[in-house]
């Protein structure tokens, strides 16, 4: 059953979000880490083994995405424009998943399979984040190959505000 994707926080310094965990253990048999359990609410599983984000105080890791359909843990191929929206969706609903907005991205990698294709992120990336005032640092740049045969994969940083009083 796929609903929702409750953490379950321990540890106050460092939360790895893992998907799939069996009898409440991490892959190494760790019971303290907070998990994302198997029921996710539109974050994409992993597809090989490693957690979809780790959580080191304010600040959230969030792996390589390539456009999986979270609905059916499949890679869904299509255009440059069409793997990026879905990628970059996957980013987002992580993020949501460990407690941080769209809006506490700090850095952004991407992945493409073919740098010809830059232009075309480009218009995708300005239109999901809109202001071009406030957009996060980022790093583009062309590999050999991407798994599945993705055109693009990303994989972002997010800091969570300072909300303390100055």
């Amino acid at each position: 059953m796929r609903q929702g994707c409750a953490i379950e926080p321990s540890r106050p310094v460092v939360t790895t979000l893992v998907f799939g965990v069996r009898d409440g253990r991490d892959s190494r048999g760790d019971s303290d880490a907070a998990h994302v359990r198997d029921q996710r609410r539109g974050c994409a599983t992993p597809v090989a083994p490693f957690s979809a984000a780790v959580v080191a105080g304010d600040i959230c890791f969030i792996s390589g995405q390539p456009a999986i359909d979270p609905a059916s843990g499949q890679f869904r191929p299509g255009t440059v424009e069409e793997e990026f929206a879905v990628a970059f969706s996957n980013v987002l609903a992580i993020a949501k998943a460990a407690g941080f907005a769209a809006t506490d991205l700090t850095y952004v990698h991407v992945a493409l399979a073919d740098i010809g294709d830059y232009g075309a992120v480009n218009a995708v990336y300005r239109d999901v984040l809109g202001n071009p005032d406030d957009l996060p640092a980022r790093l583009a740049y062309a590999v050999s190959a991407l798994p599945f045969g993705a055109k693009v994969e990303v994989q972002a940083i997010a800091v969570r505000p300072d909300t303390s009083p100055e």
